[in-house]
């Protein structure tokens, strides 16, 4: 009897350390090492898809502008755009249609630059394959032949060149190929497209003009067989001239994603097993998540500000996605921006604005510092330094999670401090409505511990991004 009891305590104690175990194993933990410095912040995750108003998607009436505070300070380090869904159809229709395609693409290519942002062209868009096409559409090779793709090629390269476009200028050669709703034709087409465009491109604009693809909406893996059919083709000796400058691919698997699932760092590391197999394929090139971000709720400040983690962590160029249609894919920075009456009423801000805003702004120019996430990948944090101004900056996200999030900050001392101010702020979604402005937490003094630390604990709110800058 006495052994039972006993036994049935030993079981109860376990069980409680288990669960204990597995509570914690969904705790995230962030550590942040002063003394491990990487290189200058650059807002390399700060880009969108459309978003800037232009006359022609306006047409018959004129564009709004964008205020210059709101504009400016998104700090868009990237603009991906092409004339989608104006009301003029693309050159597979009608020359007069892809004219205002390419003015409208003109205006958001000269709109970026202006801030020095790299521009992403679209050329699916000017061929009229925005997803609102037509079924009589035609597409690049139908039936094996070129030729017509080739006076389109030859109509955009001349365009791009007669306007100066080629500066700052990268070109995705296709725009999801691996879906029926932008490619209906079969893979082997696409392939022949993608080595035709390829060669034109190069030809006409030269090698400072990068080219990048697939620009797929699936992830890259070894298990995804429409990657690596592309993968094997690419890895053919006759096509050692058209491997992309860029690898592109898409994350768009929602806010449910299990176990935090739609992670850019897992999906860098199966794009490096699967160039791995094919050892011509490089896999030290620049890797562009260049929509990610559904509409499902994923685009809220705490998953933006996960997502601007992991790309970092990943080292991954990023641009978000846009959910608008017509007149309202033109209009609001990809819902940086909460348009009235499309924006010809005037805009407010959203809070993924503002995490953008301290991610290209406050953060941008700092050293980036080696940053451990622990415990969960559900959770995570991007940290600069800034020795000039005598602070670091740290932006911190989740997967929707809720609670306690410690975030360890080591080598404080080497700093030539005892104490740090420390200024918490909330960005919250407000339930996607407007945010004017992020909200103070707190603002304390916190002296460093016998190793040089600090420990300052986040209280997350599910939908919220978070800012800690500390000042010495």
């Amino acid at each position: 009897m006495i052994f039972n009891v006993f036994y049935q305590i030993l079981l109860i104690l376990v069980s409680l350390l288990l669960s204990l175990s597995k509570a914690n194993d969904l705790v995230g933990e962030a550590v942040i090492d002063v003394c491990k410095r990487g290189k200058t912040a650059t807002g390399q995750a700060g880009g969108i898809l459309y978003g800037i108003p232009n006359d022609p998607a306006y047409s018959p009436d004129k564009a709004p502008t964008i205020p210059v505070d709101l504009q400016l300070g998104a700090g868009l380090t990237m603009v991906r755009a092409g004339g989608a869904q104006i009301p003029f159809p693309g050159f597979s229709s009608s020359i007069a249609g892809y004219e205002q395609r390419f003015e409208s693409t003109l205006e958001n290519y000269r709109s970026a630059r202006a801030q020095n942002a790299t521009f992403v062209l679209l050329p699916h868009d000017l061929w009229g394959a925005d997803g609102k096409s037509p079924s009589t559409v035609r597409y690049p090779c139908d039936n094996g032949n070129c030729s017509f793709y080739g006076e389109f090629l030859d109509r955009l390269t001349g365009d791009l060149k007669k306007n100066n476009m080629t500066d700052g200028l990268k070109i995705d050669i296709w725009n999801e190929p691996d879906i029926s709703l932008f490619w209906p034709g079969t893979q082997d087409q696409y392939l022949q497209s993608w080595s035709y465009a390829f060669r034109k491109y190069r030809s006409a604009l030269g090698p400072s003009v990068p080219l990048q693809g697939p620009a797929s909406s699936s992830l890259p893996a070894l298990n995804n067989s429409w990657w690596t059919n592309y993968t094997t083709y690419l890895s053919l000796p006759q096509n050692c001239d058209v491997i992309p400058d860029v690898w592109s691919y898409h994350h768009l698997f929602g806010r449910y994603s299990p176990n935090c699932g739609n992670d850019p760092v897992d999906s860098r590391k199966s794009l490096s097993e699967l160039l791995k197999k094919y050892n011509k394929l490089p896999n030290d090139i620049e890797v562009q998540v260049n929509e990610y971000g559904t509409y499902d709720g994923e685009q809220v400040p705490a998953y933006t500000a996960w997502f601007i983690s992991r790309f970092e962590r990943a080292n991954i160029t990023a641009g978000r996605a846009n959910w608008g249609s017509g007149r309202g894919l033109h209009d609001d920075l990809a819902r940086l921006l909460l348009p009235v009456n499309e924006g010809l009423g005037g805009w407010t801000t959203a809070g993924d604005w503002h995490v953008l805003n301290y991610y290209t702004k406050t953060q941008s120019g700092g050293r980036k510092l080696h940053n451990k996430s622990t415990k969960s990948k559900c959770y995570d944090t991007f940290a600069t330094l800034h020795p000039k101004d005598r602070a670091i900056h740290i932006l911190a996200g989740t997967r929707g999670q809720s609670g306690d999030y410690p975030i360890i900050i080591n080598g404080l001392h080497t700093l030539g401090v005892s104490c740090v101010n420390a200024s918490i702020h909330e960005i919250p979604s407000n339930n996607a409505s407007t945010v004017i402005s992020p909200n103070q937490v707190s603002n304390t003094q916190i002296y460093l511990n016998m190793y040089g630390s600090i420990t300052v604990h986040l209280n997350m709110t599910t939908d919220s991004a978070y800012t800690i800058d500390l000042t010495y």
